[in-house]
Protein backbone atom coordinates (compact mmCIF):
# COMPACT_ATOMS: atom_id res chain seq x y z
CA UNK A 1 0.00 0.00 0.00
CA UNK A 2 1.68 3.54 -1.07
CA UNK A 3 1.48 6.08 1.42
CA UNK A 4 0.89 9.57 0.54
CA UNK A 5 4.32 11.77 0.85
CA UNK A 6 5.24 13.28 4.34
CA UNK A 7 3.56 10.59 6.11
CA UNK A 8 5.39 9.22 9.13
CA UNK A 9 7.01 5.62 8.85
CA UNK A 10 4.83 5.00 12.39
CA UNK A 11 1.49 5.61 10.56
CA UNK A 12 2.14 2.55 8.14
CA UNK A 13 1.47 0.14 11.68
CA UNK A 14 -1.46 1.95 12.20
CA UNK A 15 -2.37 1.83 8.92
CA UNK A 16 -1.64 -2.35 8.05
CA UNK A 17 -3.25 -2.82 11.77
CA UNK A 18 -6.27 -1.32 11.16
CA UNK A 19 -6.65 -2.22 7.64
CA UNK A 20 -6.22 -5.78 8.77
CA UNK A 21 -9.33 -5.77 10.99
CA UNK A 22 -11.27 -3.90 8.85
CA UNK A 23 -10.85 -6.63 6.18
CA UNK A 24 -11.59 -9.18 9.25
CA UNK A 25 -14.82 -7.89 10.52
CA UNK A 26 -16.42 -7.77 6.17
CA UNK A 27 -14.98 -11.43 6.36
CA UNK A 28 -16.99 -12.22 9.72
CA UNK A 29 -20.31 -10.34 8.31
CA UNK A 30 -20.48 -13.29 5.88
CA UNK A 31 -18.69 -16.10 8.01
CA UNK A 32 -20.59 -15.90 11.06
CA UNK A 33 -24.02 -16.13 9.28
CA UNK A 34 -23.35 -18.70 7.46
CA UNK A 35 -21.56 -20.81 10.42
CA UNK A 36 -25.51 -19.89 11.80
CA UNK A 37 -27.18 -21.14 8.95
CA UNK A 38 -25.41 -24.23 7.44
CA UNK A 39 -24.11 -25.88 11.36
CA UNK A 40 -26.68 -24.60 13.77
CA UNK A 41 -29.63 -24.66 11.34
CA UNK A 42 -30.47 -21.24 13.13
CA UNK A 43 -33.62 -19.64 12.37
CA UNK A 44 -34.34 -16.55 10.49
CA UNK A 45 -35.23 -14.83 13.96
CA UNK A 46 -32.18 -16.04 15.67
CA UNK A 47 -29.88 -14.89 12.87
CA UNK A 48 -31.49 -11.67 12.91
CA UNK A 49 -31.05 -11.66 16.99
CA UNK A 50 -27.03 -12.38 15.78
CA UNK A 51 -26.92 -9.83 13.48
CA UNK A 52 -28.35 -7.29 15.85
CA UNK A 53 -26.04 -8.32 18.63
CA UNK A 54 -22.82 -7.42 16.72
CA UNK A 55 -24.19 -3.64 15.94
CA UNK A 56 -26.07 -3.22 19.51
CA UNK A 57 -23.07 -2.04 21.54
CA UNK A 58 -22.41 0.91 19.23
CA UNK A 59 -25.82 2.04 20.90
CA UNK A 60 -25.62 1.46 24.65
CA UNK A 61 -21.71 1.98 25.15
CA UNK A 62 -20.00 4.49 22.55
CA UNK A 63 -20.05 7.55 25.06
CA UNK A 64 -18.63 5.64 27.94
CA UNK A 65 -16.10 3.88 25.71
CA UNK A 66 -14.87 7.46 24.19
CA UNK A 67 -14.61 9.06 27.55
CA UNK A 68 -12.76 6.04 28.52
CA UNK A 69 -10.28 6.07 25.57
CA UNK A 70 -10.30 9.91 25.90
CA UNK A 71 -8.65 9.36 30.17
CA UNK A 72 -6.11 6.48 28.83
CA UNK A 73 -3.88 5.05 26.18
CA UNK A 74 -5.61 4.61 22.72
CA UNK A 75 -2.53 2.31 21.39
CA UNK A 76 -2.74 -0.24 24.56
CA UNK A 77 -6.58 -0.35 23.95
CA UNK A 78 -6.42 -1.36 20.51
CA UNK A 79 -4.01 -3.72 20.88
CA UNK A 80 -5.97 -5.69 23.61
CA UNK A 81 -8.98 -4.97 21.75
CA UNK A 82 -7.96 -7.16 18.71
CA UNK A 83 -6.30 -9.10 21.13
CA UNK A 84 -9.13 -10.08 23.05
CA UNK A 85 -11.83 -10.13 19.44
CA UNK A 86 -8.72 -12.80 17.91
CA UNK A 87 -9.55 -15.26 21.06
CA UNK A 88 -13.64 -14.56 20.99
CA UNK A 89 -13.33 -15.63 17.36
CA UNK A 90 -10.80 -18.52 18.25
CA UNK A 91 -13.52 -19.39 20.64
CA UNK A 92 -15.82 -20.65 17.62
CA UNK A 93 -14.25 -23.00 15.67
CA UNK A 94 -12.63 -24.63 19.20
CA UNK A 95 -16.26 -24.91 20.75
CA UNK A 96 -17.94 -26.61 17.49
CA UNK A 97 -14.72 -29.44 16.99
CA UNK A 98 -15.61 -29.89 21.08
CA UNK A 99 -18.97 -30.44 19.97
CA UNK A 100 -20.54 -27.41 22.23
CA UNK A 101 -21.45 -24.66 19.74
CA UNK A 102 -24.38 -23.44 19.61
CA UNK A 103 -26.34 -20.08 18.54
CA UNK A 104 -26.27 -19.12 22.35
CA UNK A 105 -22.66 -18.83 21.85
CA UNK A 106 -22.38 -16.89 18.48
CA UNK A 107 -24.67 -14.76 20.91
CA UNK A 108 -22.55 -14.06 23.51
CA UNK A 109 -19.51 -13.77 20.87
CA UNK A 110 -20.93 -11.26 18.60
CA UNK A 111 -22.32 -9.15 21.72
CA UNK A 112 -18.69 -9.43 22.99
CA UNK A 113 -17.03 -8.89 19.21
CA UNK A 114 -18.94 -5.63 18.95
CA UNK A 115 -17.96 -4.27 22.48
CA UNK A 116 -14.03 -4.58 21.65
CA UNK A 117 -14.77 -3.26 17.99
CA UNK A 118 -16.33 -0.03 19.30
CA UNK A 119 -13.11 0.58 21.61
CA UNK A 120 -10.99 -0.24 18.75
CA UNK A 121 -12.65 1.67 16.41
CA UNK A 122 -12.72 4.90 18.65
CA UNK A 123 -9.37 4.35 19.85
CA UNK A 124 -8.09 4.78 15.91
CA UNK A 125 -9.52 8.08 15.51
CA UNK A 126 -8.23 9.15 18.67
CA UNK A 127 -4.58 7.73 18.15
CA UNK A 128 -4.12 9.44 14.71
CA UNK A 129 -3.55 12.60 16.26
CA UNK A 130 -0.66 10.96 17.99
CA UNK A 131 1.04 9.46 15.17
CA UNK A 132 0.75 12.14 12.37
CA UNK A 133 1.47 16.06 12.41
CA UNK A 134 -1.49 18.32 12.78
CA UNK A 135 -1.38 19.50 9.29
CA UNK A 136 -1.32 15.40 7.74
CA UNK A 137 -4.66 14.56 9.86
CA UNK A 138 -6.48 14.80 6.52
CA UNK A 139 -4.03 12.34 4.67
CA UNK A 140 -3.80 10.45 6.83
CA UNK A 141 -7.62 10.32 7.78
CA UNK A 142 -8.00 10.11 3.87
CA UNK A 143 -5.51 6.35 3.42
CA UNK A 144 -7.43 5.22 6.75
CA UNK A 145 -10.96 5.51 4.94
CA UNK A 146 -9.38 4.14 1.49
CA UNK A 147 -8.32 1.29 3.48
CA UNK A 148 -11.91 0.79 4.91
CA UNK A 149 -12.98 1.19 1.28
CA UNK A 150 -11.08 -1.38 -0.30
CA UNK A 151 -12.40 -3.69 2.45
CA UNK A 152 -15.87 -3.24 2.21
CA UNK A 153 -15.19 -4.18 -1.58
CA UNK A 154 -13.08 -6.61 -1.59
CA UNK A 155 -14.10 -8.21 1.95
CA UNK A 156 -17.35 -10.22 0.58
CA UNK A 157 -16.15 -12.03 -2.02
CA UNK A 158 -12.86 -13.61 -0.37
CA UNK A 159 -15.58 -14.01 2.86
CA UNK A 160 -17.89 -16.00 0.11
CA UNK A 161 -14.57 -18.14 -1.66
CA UNK A 162 -13.19 -18.74 1.91
CA UNK A 163 -16.49 -20.48 3.04
CA UNK A 164 -17.05 -22.22 0.00
CA UNK A 165 -13.38 -23.44 0.21
CA UNK A 166 -12.49 -24.15 3.54
CA UNK A 167 -15.48 -23.73 5.69
CA UNK A 168 -17.19 -21.01 7.51
CA UNK A 169 -15.29 -22.65 11.12
CA UNK A 170 -12.04 -22.49 9.41
CA UNK A 171 -12.35 -19.02 7.80
CA UNK A 172 -13.75 -17.76 11.18
CA UNK A 173 -10.31 -19.51 12.41
CA UNK A 174 -8.05 -17.49 10.02
CA UNK A 175 -9.97 -14.33 10.58
CA UNK A 176 -9.35 -14.60 14.13
CA UNK A 177 -5.25 -14.25 13.22
CA UNK A 178 -6.12 -10.82 11.44
CA UNK A 179 -6.79 -9.68 14.97
CA UNK A 180 -3.38 -11.02 16.09
CA UNK A 181 -1.76 -9.33 13.48
CA UNK A 182 -3.05 -6.20 13.68
CA UNK A 183 -2.41 -6.12 17.54
CA UNK A 184 1.02 -7.14 16.93
CA UNK A 185 1.52 -4.05 14.52
CA UNK A 186 0.09 -1.55 16.64
CA UNK A 187 2.43 -2.53 19.51
CA UNK A 188 5.40 -2.09 17.17
CA UNK A 189 4.20 1.78 17.09
CA UNK A 190 6.68 4.07 19.06
CA UNK A 191 5.31 5.07 22.56
CA UNK A 192 5.96 7.97 24.01
CA UNK A 193 4.61 9.01 28.28
CA UNK A 194 4.04 12.27 27.01
CA UNK A 195 2.26 11.72 24.11
CA UNK A 196 -1.35 13.23 24.22
CA UNK A 197 -4.49 12.17 22.59
CA UNK A 198 -5.11 15.86 20.25
CA UNK A 199 -8.20 15.32 18.64
CA UNK A 200 -12.04 14.01 19.78
CA UNK A 201 -12.96 10.82 17.92
CA UNK A 202 -14.00 11.30 14.10
CA UNK A 203 -14.68 7.71 12.92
Amino acid sequence: MAFKPGIPAKFRYLLWGQSSVTFGAVVLEVALPLLAAVTLQASPTQMGLLATLQTLPWLVITLFAGVWIDRGNPRRIMTWANYGRGLLLLSIPLAGWLGWLSIEWLWVVAFAYGLLRVFFELSVSAFVPSVVERTQLVAANSQLESSRQVATVAGPGVAGLLVQTIGAPLTVLLNAFLYWISAFLIQRIPSSESQQVRSPRAC
